[in-house]
Formats: structure tokens, C-alpha cells, sequence
């Protein structure tokens, strides 16, 4: 049996090339990433550093001293910017030490110090068998004699480029044993060695389509459509692929329609984190920490928890309907004292759930400091692994924006599916049938931006990044057209999602008639649902909403008066009982000049809703409110029996009788109003007493 190495560019590469091995019977293939050939030849238990131990060490390197980069170590952001630039230094290969000791200019000799010393700190905290790139090529190359007993012949198969830290590695292999970079139809780097072969084939002749969308939601339709009518004709779905430079704008699209199509879809890059309800519960847990525990906040919580959670599964949907309608619960306090009053009967199951709303209120007392500890006590399984993830990416304060970056396996296998990923994934793996979307002037390719911590004007990015974003997509994009055997697709959007025109990318195919889309169209294989009641009319016209649709169309051109203009049976039992109320002048007023309005509010009942929000101040309305809430309690308060009547108080009884009636007021106000933070709120009553 020969034993043969392949070394593969990413995970998604790895992952294809296993099941390609398992279903051909390659016994005694061994499938490596660079940083796990470079491991295996170094021996030992050394390994390359692990995801989640940076992200860790990272986390606690930046609570050090760091000398230039402390002003802004604390900001949203950058732990996740630290951790890019170290990533990017150490994969271009690069010295800090020696920057820092360079006769540079004094700002970019500061950055450089300061960059080696969370270095420093960042590799102290790591395993001390988990090594740096250039460690572990250091490593390997002492043992490279050991290289073709360990890997035999080796390939490297999917690269279009290779960092420069691992390029002394594969020189020294290459004079040692059989090394060959199977470029296929891609173009190869023209730094490789003479030492390595490289394989070339012709380029495919696929059939080639350029399409025009309405709009980047109507891409994804479009692409979808296409794909059902592949798999209609017998196309398997690992031979599918749709591919962005940068999915993210269009993954929303994806899943939506992902959902109702019920296609088999695998998120190469990952789903995001806030489209599984796990990351919902996660999302709706800061927001409450760090937003307040109004009534929304928390029944969007609970909502969740009882979902997700054994220990409040036994809540009501309907709890917030024990306590009162009237009711403002802003803070911890509020809600304290309102389900101190509560009664097993105020629940809808007559079961007295105070204990488990007590048990969430007290994790959340907490505070956004113990954001660690709340999680603990409230989340469990995927909800608190997402929970410990966004806060080890991040400071608790910026828990939003980490939640909504974070990304997670989707649990399809990609040899089964149709594949949804960036262009470098399909770029490695390439498929018989893909579709491109995005082919505008600002995705294709995307523009090339400056490291956060080492901008141009301190390293030249030449120097950090070897293959530019822009260069990188250009490549991707010819590769992909080179190696897509059978059909390949480039589609466009003619405007964005606000209506703005785009610009048309100088990378999509002017050589063949562009097929032009209207987002309106009769798809001839349908998607969802919608795509077929589309192509039915018959179908749509048996729903009930179609026909309430069409009657109220008829109606409209009739000129007697329908339903629809709000014609009801006469003697009708809600607006009898409207009417057989005790009418006050505005509710004449309001029957009289706006009969619906009347309806409205005095049949249905409907109020408008209180702002569950804390407001900064009062307005001028509110402000009025109070003053005379307090002038009518300061009356009564006179002409009781403490006070000896109205006519005769002096103007230290008004003041003693304001003051008492100012007490009253602020009890009602705080148990049933949305109210100012306490500082702003004394002030506005000692400024009301002054007016009383």
C-alpha cells in the first residue's frame, strides 16, 4: 500500500476530500491543513494553536498592559481586531520583536511595541504544546528527515496561494520527497520552487449564463429556482454550489427561503448565531441586561426560556396577565413588590408561579458585570455554550454585536447538499453546476481595506497580506470559471434592497446575452409556496384570503354600502352596549365626529398602549398631569379634618398639604407610569411643588 499525503487549504476542502477518499477505497491517504502536516512533522504533542485557547488568551492578554493600544483595549471590537492582526502577522510571517527594535518611525516603533507585547501575553496563556506557525515550522524542519516515512508521497490540492510562514516547510520537503501542487486549471503562485511539480489541466467549457435580478433577495430566488430545476432532472446536490465573495448580505435570503423550500442547503461558513432560537434566548438575555427589565424585554425572555428551559417550562403563555393592566414594571424593585401581591388565581392554571418569576428577576439583579454567572443560572446546553462563546469574544457591554457575528455548524453534511458559501470554499472544491451571485462593482471583487491595528502607514500591507482581498477574489473568480464543468452562472442585482442602482462588476461575462429577470415572473419550478400559487391561479383562488382579496375588489366598485365600507347588522349586541353606556361629553363629542374612532375605543375597548420604556424627562402633557393630580390631592388634604378646611388654610398648611399630596402622587406614579431615572424625577416634583 503507497502511502500518499494530501494537504488541503481549509476545512470545507478537508472535509470533501475525506468523503471523495472513503467512497474510492484510498487506503493509506492521510488528509492534511498546512498547520496539521507542519504538527505531525514536529512530533511530540505539539499542535497548532487551537480557536477557542487564542479567543481564551486573547480575552485575558488585553486585561494587561499594553502600552500604546490602552486607550482603546476596552472598545467593542477590539479583542476580535487584536486577534486578526496577530493571526495575520503570524501566517505573513513576521517578527514583532524585531519591528519593535527597528529604526522605524517613532508611532509605527510604538504600535509594534505594543503588538509584541500582547503577543507576549497572548502566548503565555496559550498550552505550552500549542506553538505559533513559525514555531512550528521551526520545529518541523529540525525533524524533516523524518518526512517521507511519516507522509510518503505528498499533493497539495485546492491552494491557489500559500502563506509565507509555511513556505520553507514545503521547500525542504520538496528536496526530500515527491511534492506535487495540483493546480488543476487554477493559476499557481509563481514563487514555487522548481523542487515542486505542478499539475495543470485544460480549463472546462461549461455552459455559460449571465443573469439580471431585480434585487439581491430576488438572486437568491432566482439561483434557487435554478437549483430545483437541476435537482428535477436528476442532478445530485453535491454537484450544486452557489457562492458569494461575502455571504453575509444574502444568508438571510438563504435561510429564508432554505425553510420554505425545504432543499437540502449546507452553510459552508456557518448559519448565524441569531437565526437559531438558542441565539435568540442568548440575544433576548443581553438585551434585558443591558437595556432594563421592561414588561417587552422580560415576556420576550420568558417567552424564550420556557421553550428551552426544563425549569420554566411549566410558565403560562399568558403570565403577564396576572398582573395588572395598569401596571409599569421598569425595574427590579417594581416588579418585586407587584408579585408579592400575586394569588395563585391571578394565573390563568391557578398555580401560584411568583417562585420561578422570583428565580429569573434575581439572576437579573445581577447586573451586566455577572453576565457570566446569569447565563449559568438561567441558559442551558446550545444557549449557554453561544453565551459563553459571545463573552469570551468579547466585553459583556458589547454582547449584541458579538452575538450577531457569532456563527454556528449547521449539522449538514456538504457531500449531501447544495452548498451555500464564499468564493474560496468552491473555489477549492469546485462543482459540476454553480451559480455566483453579487456580480456588482462592489462585491466582485471587494475592495481591499487596512488592518485595524497595523494600517499602511506602519507596515506596508504588501508585507501583512502577500494576496490582497481584491486580487484574491479575482483569482477565486477565475478558478471557479475554469473548473465548473458543466454549467456556470453569474447573476447581478439591478438595484439594492433600498431601491439604489449598482454598478455592474468588470469580472461578469459580457460575451454571452444577459437574460433579464422581472422580479414578478412565472417561475417555471417553483421554490416555496408562493412561486406555486403563482403559477396556479386556480390553487390561489380557492384560499380564503384570495377570496376576501377579490370581495373586497368587488365591493369597491359597487356604490352601495358593504361591509367594507363598515356596514353592520342592525341591533349589533357590541355597539348596543356602546351606546346603552352612561355617555360622557367626549364620548358625545367623539360618536358624533368620528363614529369608527367611538367604536373603537368604547365597543372593542382598545387603548392606546403605554410606553413600557423609561423616558429621560417628562413632556409638557405629563408635566401638566402631575401638576394637577397634586393640586386636586393637595385640596382633599385640606379639607380634611387635619387641615381645618380650605377657606381657612395659611400658606405653611398649602405647603404642608402640597408636600403630603406630592408623596401621594409619586406612589401612584411609580406603580402604574414609566417614569424619569430617580435624579431627573426629584427634580420634576420639587419643580411641581414649587408650581403647586
Amino acid at each position: 500500500m503507497k502511502r500518499v499525503s494530501q494537504v488541503l487549504p481549509n476545512r470545507h476542502a478537508w472535509h470533501s476530500h475525506r468523503t471523495q477518499s472513503a467512497l474510492s477505497s484510498a487506503h493509506g491517504t492521510q488528509l492534511f491543513t498546512i498547520s496539521q502536516l507542519a504538527a505531525r512533522l514536529a512530533g511530540g504533542f505539539l499542535q497548532p494553536i487551537d480557536t477557542d485557547d487564542f479567543k481564551a488568551a486573547v480575552a485575558e492578554a488585553i486585561t494587561q498592559p499594553l502600552g500604546e493600544l490602552d486607550g482603546i483595549k476596552n472598545l467593542p471590537g477590539f479583542q476580535r481586531a487584536a486577534a486578526g492582526t496577530l493571526h495575520k502577522v503570524w501566517e505573513a510571517g513576521l517578527d514583532l520583536s524585531n519591528h519593535e527594535k527597528s529604526e522605524s518611525e517613532k508611532d509605527a516603533k510604538q504600535r509594534f511595541a505594543s503588538l509584541a507585547r500582547l503577543e507576549r501575553e497572548v502566548t503565555a496563556r496559550l498550552p505550552k504544546n500549542q506553538l505559533r506557525p513559525f514555531d512550528l515550522v521551526a520545529a518541523a524542519l529540525k525533524r524533516v528527515d523524518h518526512c517521507e516515512k511519516i507522509f510518503g508521497g505528498m499533493e497539495l490540492r485546492g491552494f491557489t496561494e500559500l502563506a509565507p510562514v509555511w513556505r520553507p516547510l514545503l521547500e525542504a520537503l520538496s528536496k526530500r520527497i515527491s511534492v506535487v501542487w495540483v493546480a488543476e486549471a487554477r493559476e499557481h503562485p509563481a514563487w514555487l520552487p522548481t523542487t515542486i511539480t505542478v499539475r495543470n489541466s485544460a480549463p472546462a467549457k461549461p455552459k455559460i449564463r449571465a443573469v439580471s435580478c431585480a434585487n439581491p433577495r430576488h438572486e437568491i430566488l432566482e439561483a434557487l429556482r435554478w437549483a430545483r430545476n437541476l435537482l428535477t432532472r436528476g442532478v445530485s446536490p453535491q454537484d450544486i454550489a452557489i457562492a458569494a465573495t461575502g455571504p453575509d448580505t444574502w444568508d438571510d435570503y438563504v435561510l429564508g427561503f432554505k425553510q420554505a423550500s425545504g432543499l437540502p442547503i449546507h452553510f459552508v461558513h456557518g448559519v448565524s448565531a441569531l437565526s437559531t432560537s438558542e441565539g435568540q434566548l442568548a440575544a433576548a438575555l443581553s438585551e434585558i441586561l443591558l437595556r432594563g427589565t421592561s414588561p417587552d424585554h422580560l415576556i420576550r425572555l420568558i417567552a424564550l426560556l420556557r421553550t428551552q428551559s426544563s425549569r420554566f417550562a411549566g410558565l403560562p403563555k399568558d403570565w403577564i396577565r396576572a398582573f395588572p393592566e395598569t401596571a409599569v414594571m421598569l425595574d427590579g424593585d417594581r416588579w418585586g413588590r407587584a408579585l408579592s401581591q400575586l394569588k395563585p388565581e391571578d394565573f390563568s392554571d391557578h398555580v401560584n408561579h411568583a417562585p420561578e418569576l422570583s428565580e429569573i428577576l434575581a439572576a437579573l439583579r445581577k447586573g451586566i458585570c455577572e453576565a457570566g454567572q446569569i447565563g449559568e443560572r438561567l441558559l442551558e446546553k446550545r444557549a449557554l455554550s453561544i453565551w459563553h462563546t459571545a463573552l469570551a469574544e468579547g466585553a459583556a457591554g458589547a454582547l449584541p454585536e458579538t452575538l450577531a457575528s457569532l456563527r454556528l455548524e449547521d449539522g449538514i453534511d456538504s457531500g449531501e447538499a447544495i452548498i451555500w458559501a464564499p468564493a474560496w470554499a468552491v473555489a477549492s472544491v469546485p462543482r459540476a453546476y454553480t451559480w455566483l451571485v453579487g456580480l456588482t462593482s462592489q462585491s466582485w471583487p471587494r475592495r481591499m481595506g487596512e488592518d485595524a491595528l497595523l494600517p499602511g502607514h506602519i507596515l506596508i500591507p504588501d508585507q501583512l497580506t502577500p494576496l490582497p482581498v481584491h486580487l484574491a477574489d479575482r483569482r477565486d473568480f477565475e478558478s471557479i470559471r475554469n473548473m465548473t464543468t458543466l454549467e456556470w452562472v453569474c447573476s447581478r442585482a439591478r438595484r439594492e434592497s433600498e431601491g439604489r442602482q449598482y454598478g455592474i462588476s468588470s469580472l461578469f461575462p459580457r460575451s454571452v446575452p444577459e437574460e433579464r429577470f422581472a422580479q414578478s415572473r412565472e417561475a417555471e419550478f417553483a421554490v416555496n409556496e408562493s412561486d406555486r400559487l403563482l403559477a396556479r391561479p386556480g390553487d390561489f383562488s380557492k384560499l380564503p384570503a384570495a377570496r376576501s382579496a377579490i370581495g373586497a375588489w368587488s365591493n369597491q366598485q359597487n356604490h352601495k354600502l358593504t361591509a367594507h365600507d363598515g356596514l353592520i347588522r342592525k341591533n349589533h349586541p357590541l355597539l348596543a352596549k356602546a351606546l346603552d353606556r352612561t355617555q360622557s361629553s367626549s364620548s358625545l363629542v367623539q360618536l358624533l365626529r368620528d363614529p369608527i374612532g367611538y367604536l373603537w375605543k368604547y365597543g372593542f375597548g382598545w387603548k392606546e398602549p403605554k410606553d413600557s420604556e423609561q423616558p429621560l424627562t417628562l413632556d409638557a402633557l405629563e408635566t401638566g398631569t402631575l401638576l394637577h393630580e397634586v393640586l386636586d390631592a393637595a385640596v382633599v388634604q385640606l379639607e380634611g379634618k387635619k387641615f381645618g378646611g380650605y377657606a381657612d388654610a395659611t400658606p405653611a398648611k398649602i405647603k404642608q398639604a402640597i408636600k403630603e399630596a406630592i408623596k401621594q402622587v409619586r406612589l401612584a406614579w411609580e406603580g402604574d407610569r414609566p417614569i424619569p431615572p430617580p435624579f431627573i424625577w426629584n427634580l420634576k416634583l420639587e419643580e411641581v411643588a414649587a408650581m403647586a
